[in-house]
């Protein structure tokens, strides 16, 4: 083989590598898209919800003010779930990342949200379960360490 026959060769593979990587991130847009389109469409639901509670009750709910509530967090659940795929996608900078991974775990210091992601874990993807569940764990810890030690006498 000459010269010549290998930098074409060499091109063509380079060339060809190239389009399979542009390939792969178009599709993994096309599934970031479908993602969001999947959440808009449950916000927009859950809006309807909002807008008449008396929807909730058709999903099982009920249509008091803790229902609206829980489905409120469901929606948090939602954009977190949205944030960190899109993470894992590489959508995001570090810094964009540290920020909204800051905001997550101030959201999940409330017991509400705590208790309401023990009950709709089965619901999301195993990426969500095992970086929420960490954060969970992380924040137990830390109330642990820092509740009052009761100091028990011996008699």
């Amino acid at each position: 083989m000459e010269y010549s026959e290998w930098i074409a060769t060499t091109m063509s593979l380079v060339s060809l590598a190239v389009v399979f990587w542009e390939l792969r991130q178009g599709r993994k847009q096309s599934r970031t898209s479908a993602l969001i389109q999947i959440y808009d469409i449950n916000r927009q639901l859950l809006g309807m919800g909002f807008d008449r509670p008396e929807f909730f009750c058709v999903i099982g709910g009920t249509s008091g003010e803790e229902e609206t509530v829980r489905r409120y967090l469901q929606l948090w659940l939602n954009q977190i779930a949205l944030i960190v795929h899109l993470n894992e996608q590489g959508l995001l900078t570090r810094s964009q990342w540290h920020s909204l991974e800051v905001d997550i775990e101030c959201l999940f210091e409330t017991s509400e949200l705590k208790n309401l992601w023990s009950e709709l874990r089965p619901f999301y993807p195993e990426p969500l379960s095992s970086f929420l569940d960490d954060k969970v764990a992380a924040i137990e810890a830390k109330e642990k360490a820092e509740a009052p030690r009761v100091e028990t006498s011996a008699a």
